[in-house]
């Protein structure tokens, strides 16, 4: 027997065109059958089928009518391109390099023959298909996954470090299967410690600097006020600034976001922006995997995969 009442926390997240494409036709079958309630920080998430909307803030309903027409979201302005020639200098060394590199997953390969450099004052935005391979290459750079015999990965600017934790203060990484696992029972500062030592939970005392490395981060990504709050009390957004402020204690060199915006409603959007800018703009460099097509002002360039192999890789429009 099917339910009476089907609830959806943001069920387009992480979801492709095409595939928030079948989800919507798919709901409007469901809710010939039963009742939906849906929940989403931007309204066009949400299914169009469902005729009536709440608004919650502070935990109260604030506002509610009936469906309306949903505005699309306002194309976003060109970025200046003067932040990228204020970045500081570097060597002419690549900090990340992938050289023919497969890799299988549960016997099926997932990435395919991928040679790739990621050079000096250069940023990318991965994109796709749902199952295309985006995650896995982040996973790949990050290294915890390696190519199969045959191809290299390599972090050369680096020294290529044995020491998987040595290249974690260089390498940073924010994804849903990260928020996902942090399910160790620790405050949002303690959280955001733990990012000295890329671990689930603060495994130790902090020196003078990085406390306030912490306390900086706190404010900067408006986290002071859940400071002390535990993790898991915290909205999928909310918990979602944290992972990254985490990301951001060791100052990384490389930063790789998967799907970064899901999540996050429209002024955390636009305070997240505003962090990559002055991210990029300190000498950290961006690789990005997201299916949606805004917030593209923060890349040169862009890599895109099909089934797992490069299908383009290209300069984008801000760095000509």
């Amino acid at each position: 027997f099917g339910p009476t009442v089907l609830l959806l926390d943001e069920p387009a997240s992480g979801l492709d065109r095409a595939s928030r494409t079948e989800l919507k036709a798919m709901l409007a079958l469901v809710a010939a059958e039963c009742t939906l309630v849906a929940t989403a920080h931007v309204p066009e998430d949400l299914p169009p089928v469902i005729p009536r909307y709440l608004t919650i803030a502070g935990g109260r309903i604030v506002a509610t009518e009936r469906a309306r027409a949903v505005a699309q979201p306002p194309t976003e302005p060109a970025r200046s391109t003067e932040r990228r020639r204020n970045e500081p200098a570097s060597d002419t060394t690549a900090l990340i390099a992938l050289d023919a590199a497969d890799v299988w997953l549960a016997g099926r390969r997932v990435l395919a023959e991928i040679t790739w450099r990621l050079e000096p004052r250069e940023h990318w935005l991965v994109t796709g298909a749902n199952g295309s391979g985006k995650s896995s290459l982040l996973r790949l750079l990050h290294g915890q996954l390696r190519p199969a015999l045959g191809g290299t990965v390599s972090w050369p600017a680096f020294g290529n470090p044995r020491d998987i934790w040595e290249l974690r203060k260089h390498v940073a990484w924010v994804a849903p299967e990260l928020q996902a696992a942090y399910r160790y029972p620790s405050t949002v500062r303690a959280c955001i410690a733990s990012g000295f030592t890329s671990s689930i939970g603060q495994t130790r005392r902090l020196s003078a600097a990085e406390a306030e490395r912490v306390e900086r981060l706190l404010a900067e990504l408006e986290l002071e006020a859940l400071a002390e709050r535990p993790l898991s009390t915290l909205s999928y957004g909310q918990a979602r600034r944290a992972l990254i402020a985490r990301a951001l204690a060791t100052k990384p060199r490389v930063l790789l976001l998967d799907e970064p915006w899901e999540g996050l409603d429209a002024p955390m959007t636009e305070l997240f922006n505003r962090t990559l800018d002055r991210m990029a703009a300190d000498g950290t460099q961006l690789v990005c995997a997201s299916h949606l097509d805004v917030h593209r002002g923060h890349f040169t360039h862009e890599l895109t995969l099909d089934a797992g192999r490069v299908v383009r890789c290209a300069p984008t429009a801000l760095s000509q």
